[in-house]
């Protein structure tokens, strides 16, 4: 990870009808990955058994198992991180204070709570279908093959 916490190295796996499917190598990253309050790219740099894989829109095609760069703006992490836990907990909150006004000494107050979380996850399943693409992470660059690089100078 480089010091944004916002890149990551990974390997093309395979082709999408999209762009590409990559597996993100596990890396140290910087000093904020391992803090709670950073930016949330640690889950990308944690050595576990499985490999992470993504897809990336492109309309590039680098070669399968050439190493290439992502990235993932901090203002995306942020935007999808308050969208993840704030719109389920603000329609779950709204619904619980529309009950409480309308029913103040009823018992429901609990599972209108519930029920707005429920409702809040299918807002955002729908929302994430939708408009998924713009929290996707985008190819910064694919190292550039020497023996292309070499062709094209001997062909010149």
């Amino acid at each position: 990870m480089s010091g944004s916490c916002a890149t990551a190295e990974a390997t093309v796996i395979g082709w999408t009808r999209d762009g590409i499917r990559v597996a993100v190598k596990p890396q140290p990253g910087c000093g904020q990955c391992a803090a709670r309050g950073g930016c949330g790219a640690r889950w990308l740099s944690q050595d576990t058994p499985e490999r992470r894989e993504l897809e990336v829109a492109t309309t590039s095609r680098p070669p399968i198992g050439k190493p290439v760069t992502i990235r993932l703006a901090s203002a995306t992490l942020v935007r999808a991180s308050v969208l993840m836990y704030g719109l389920p907990l603000w329609v779950a909150l709204g619904l619980t204070l529309l009950v409480e006004l309308a029913w103040p000494e009823h018992w429901s107050s609990p599972l209108a709570f519930v029920a707005g979380l429920v409702v809040g996850a299918a807002l955002l399943r729908r929302h994430l279908q939708r408009q998924g693409a713009q929290f996707r992470p985008q190819l910064v660059g694919a190292p550039v093959d020497v023996s292309d690089e070499a062709a094209e100078v001997r062909s010149r």
